[in-house]
């Protein structure tokens, strides 16, 4: 992807005529991510450009203009965690709402597939916990934005065909999001116990509800399976995370190539 370089203050205008922020983590979902983006009309390379730690690239996502940042450390509370990254993005880039988008761990592989989409109606913070005799769970369970959710839940007209030939599915469900990288199929197996209704889990999804809140930005996670944090994560790692980041980003730019499926939430296309 070729960039320019710019001053934060130089590019203030486009700031100021409201976009919306895409969220990545790894170098694979920002590289996959790159590979959808593209100037903007008036640009010849996507700009670059930098404030408080971290650095922010401005271009087209399908029809719309897009602020893509990506966090500097994995998890929530890292120091370049998604926590710090949306706060400092929000105050910065004042989007009209955020995505964040990546990779994540199935719960069921007997009716899940790798590349298979979860869309988070709920997350559920599941670190936050009293230990005593029993396990008793004492986080948050925050609601994605409701307009958000239904812009995934009602897709009818769009197909990704995994490896055996299935359609890639997306599911609107509950997500598990914590710090601890999973490969444990009985610790996995302990928070399906915990936690029935979740579909699946990773590890940033907290930190963008909780920098999200109090600023009121409306927000959604969306991440493709890649495993099923059952201790062969490690097997295929590379081509299961890259099939799940393009299903993400395929159901994605499908929708921002709509005419006016964000206009609810005050974005409009860009000619």
């Amino acid at each position: 992807m070729q960039s320019k370089e710019y001053r934060f203050s130089d590019i203030e205008y486009i700031i100021n005529d409201g976009l919306i922020l895409m969220v990545t983590v790894t170098p694979l979902e920002a590289s996959a991510f790159e590979e959808y983006f593209s100037p903007l009309e008036s640009e010849e390379f996507i700009i670059e450009t930098r404030k408080d730690n971290s650095t922010y690239y401005l271009g087209k996502f399908g029809k719309y203009n897009v602020a893509h940042v990506k966090c500097g450390d994995m998890g929530a509370v890292a120091s370049k965690g998604s926590i710090i990254t949306v706060i400092n993005a929000i105050n910065n880039i004042k989007p009209k709402f955020i995505i964040m988008i990546g990779i994540a761990f199935g719960i069921n592989p007997k009716e899940q597939s790798v590349g298979d989409i979860l869309v988070s109606k709920k997350i559920i913070l599941y670190d936050s916990q009293k230990i005593s005799k029993k396990i008793i769970h004492r986080g948050s369970i925050p609601e994605a934005d409701n307009n958000l959710i239904n812009c995934f839940d009602n897709i009818r007209d769009w197909k990704f065909l995994l490896p055996d030939g299935k359609n890639a599915n997306i599911e609107i469900c509950d997500i598990l999001s914590g710090e601890k990288l999973i490969n444990s199929i009985g610790f996995r197996k302990e928070l399906q116990l915990q936690f029935p209704t979740a579909k699946g889990g990773e590890m940033e999804g907290a930190g963008l509800y909780a920098a999200c809140h109090d600023k009121r930005i409306p927000w959604v996670l969306v991440k493709g399976i890649c495993d099923f944090a059952d201790g062969n994560k490690d097997k295929g790692k590379d081509e299961k995370q890259k099939l799940a980041m393009n299903s993400v980003l395929n159901v994605c730019i499908h929708l921002f190539n709509k005419d006016y499926i964000f206009e609810n939430l005050g974005v409009k296309k860009k000619k």
